[in-house]
């Protein structure tokens, strides 16, 4: 039987994530072990309810099922979130390998990023003559980005050089505060920094753009450097210095921790690599991580992304249009697992949806009558594909997260994804063995490509069941609320198709005509003739409580009968007709009173052409039984 593991990530750290997760792979031997990563894509820009309906997938997992948990700190960012992980792991009393963070009870694994942003500020310190310098930090709160802040503090003063606070800007990781800043410095027309040193890359290419855009030559005016050593930040231009942190190693050495310790051999105690420094064209050297021919093999390989990213767009429209074309809740499970059942798309041979039943409320229930930010206890396994082969569907445990797998010779990577609408998280996506996705934002567009339709699936939803309500109130008679004459035309239409079709070859009609109600009318007022109609309206329905029943006159009924009532159709008949001969000892005419003529035909198939000869013959025996009630003087 094969372990499990438990991975906790956020997905904007993408590359690092990427790097480590490759090593998570291949520090495992094959077949002993499957990776179950739980992940989201949290950001400061985003609101306290979207925050929290995404980071709800770390309260997923059920930890007792599970025999080991790797926690990815980096990129986490949230408290809340950080704290909500580390509890669930350290209740769950699991071997635990924290990446870039130590806990009491934790193995730890990191990497030196305080030694790598030393290594690059002596570098463009006594290579490049930086004298001062601006220091572009993550958030105040990111334990990366301040143990990188202390580095350039410490190499400036071990240098004789001068850094002060007003030198730090805090981003939050967001390329839009970096451009409105650095747009500031080079609008004012005061003396630029030497350098600007980034936290990450992405954060140093948009210094370089707003740069650029005030004509400011980098690096001959001023030196840019980064960290993450990032694929796009080699071939960018001009290539970003930086620092690689080894999040490869560091995978395969978490890996390898996990396996050694459920295997009761003792771990090593220091864990944290080193970093290294790559220096690049934007702190003035050139070619030194072979930039030109990088470029080349990007350019080269532009067309066969264009087709993934077709594809994968075809992919995400596709699901925006079943979701959103949805009407009801049974609808949308049918339209998704034909989705993707039948096709092997860009999400791969294997692939599941869970689904919370309580989505089919979503329409007409109030979103904060549903549990915020909590999965519930049982899902609908809406798609199940393995190995491209249609799986088990139904319902399953939460806490079980998919149906049976089986078990194979192969390590598996299964990513988990919120489903969400609002507040209200309503499932999840599983992804098995997309290892490349990590590396772009595959797995955020499908997040979003869902997110985003579910908002348009209540509305379509709210719209057809508006449309529903409408035309069962235009099809209900007002007075007796049972189906009127507009809803037996559009019946006997259906009707009449599956009769024509042979799916319906047995069935008998019954008219009711109420008798007295004229009388009653003209000498009780119209009040009680209405009572009067309610009443043998309810004296039928009572009879028939298994086939349709329509007014479709003033005082006529008629009803069509099926199953039970079929079956039962002659009892029922005698015993309304001893009900009507009961009727006529009654001498005082009231609202109470209840006297209805009737007529039953079957129909014959072997003397009815068409189902029409059954509706008139039974319409010709109410008529009879009527005019034999009148001539008994039957009221």
């Amino acid at each position: 039987m094969k372990k499990k593991v438990a991975v906790f990530a956020n997905g904007w750290n993408s590359e690092n994530l990427y790097r480590c997760i490759q090593g998570i792979y291949a520090g495992a031997p094959e077949g002993v072990v499957d990776y179950y990563v739980f992940l989201c894509y949290t950001a400061y820009n985003m609101s306290d309810v979207l925050q929290k309906s995404l980071s709800s997938i770390y309260e997923l997992p059920d930890l007792s099922l599970f025999d080991a948990v790797i926690i990815f700190y980096p990129g986490l960012n949230f408290r809340e979130s950080i704290d909500l992980i580390v509890k669930k792991a350290r209740e769950s009393g699991l071997p635990v390998v924290c990446i870039g963070a130590k806990y009491d009870g934790f193995y730890f694994v990191g990497v030196d990023n305080y030694m790598g942003m030393k290594e690059l500020c002596s570098h463009i310190m006594e290579v490049h003559g930086v004298k001062n310098a601006c220091y572009i930090a993550g958030s105040k709160d990111n334990d990366d980005s301040n143990e990188r802040l202390k580095a350039v503090r410490d190499s400036f003063t071990e240098h004789g050089l001068s850094f002060r606070d007003e030198d730090v800007f805090y981003s939050d990781w967001e390329s839009k505060h970096v451009i409105k800043y650095v747009e500031g410095l080079c609008g004012s027309k005061g003396e630029l920094p030497d350098a600007f040193i980034c936290a990450n890359d992405i954060l140093a290419e948009a210094v370089s753009y707003v740069l650029e855009k005030y004509g400011i030559k980098t690096p001959e005016d001023v030196i840019l450097t980064g960290f993450d050593h990032s694929e796009e930040g080699k071939l960018f231009y001009p290539s970003i210095a930086s620092v690689n942190q080894n999040y490869e190693e560091v995978g395969k050495r978490s890996a390898e921790i996990l396996y050694n310790a459920l295997q009761g051999k003792e771990i090593p105690g220091d864990n944290r690599l080193m970093c290294r420094f790559f220096p690049g064209e934007s702190c003035g050297c050139k070619n030194c991580n072979y930039e030109d021919e990088s470029r080349k093999m990007y350019v080269r390989d532009i067309p066969r992304k264009n087709i993934n990213a077709d594809n994968m767009e075809g992919r995400r429209n596709r699901l925006s249009t079943t979701i959103v074309e949805a009407v009801s809740y049974d609808d949308l499970k049918s339209s998704l697992r034909k989705e993707f059942s039948e096709q092997s798309g860009c999400e791969g041979d294997t692939f599941f949806c869970m689904l919370d039943a309580r989505l089919s409320q979503i329409a007409e229930k109030d979103i904060r009558d549903i549990p915020h930010y909590t999965y519930a206890e049982e899902m609908d396994v809406v798609v199940s594909k393995m190995n491209r082969i249609p799986g088990t569907y139904g319902r399953i445990k939460t806490r079980d997260l998919l149906p049976a797998l089986g078990d194979d010779y192969k390590n598996h990577l299964y990513t988990f994804l919120p489903i969400y609408f609002d507040s209200f998280v309503c499932g999840y996506m599983v992804f098995a063995d997309r290892l490349s996705w990590f590396l772009s934002t595959a797995f955020y567009q499908f997040e979003q490509s869902f997110a985003s339709s579910i908002v348009l699936y209540k509305r379509n939803v709210q719209v057809t069941e508006l449309n529903k309500l409408q035309s069962r109130q235009m099809e209900q008679d007002s007075l007796t609320k049972v189906k009127n004459r507009t809803a037996y035309e559009h019946y006997m239409k259906e009707f009449q198709n599956k009769f024509n079709n042979k799916e319906i070859s047995e069935f008998a009609v019954v008219y009711f005509d109420i008798n007295n109600l004229k009388l009653i009318n003209d000498s009780l007022g119209h009040e009680m003739g209405d009572r009067y109609i309610q009443n043998c309206c309810k004296y039928i329905c009572d009879y028939f409580k298994s086939s349709p029943v329509f007014r479709i006159g003033g005082d006529e009924f008629v009803v069509i009968l099926t199953g039970l009532d079929y079956q039962c159709r002659n009892d029922i008949m005698d015993r309304i007709c001893e009900d009507m001969k009961n009727a006529s000892d009654v001498q005082e005419l009231s609202s109470e009173h209840i006297s209805v003529a009737y007529g039953i035909a079957d129909y014959n198939p072997e003397t009815d052409i068409g189902c029409k000869p059954v509706f008139r013959r039974a319409d010709e025996r109410m008529y009879r039984t009527k005019r034999s009630m009148k001539n008994g003087k039957i009221r």
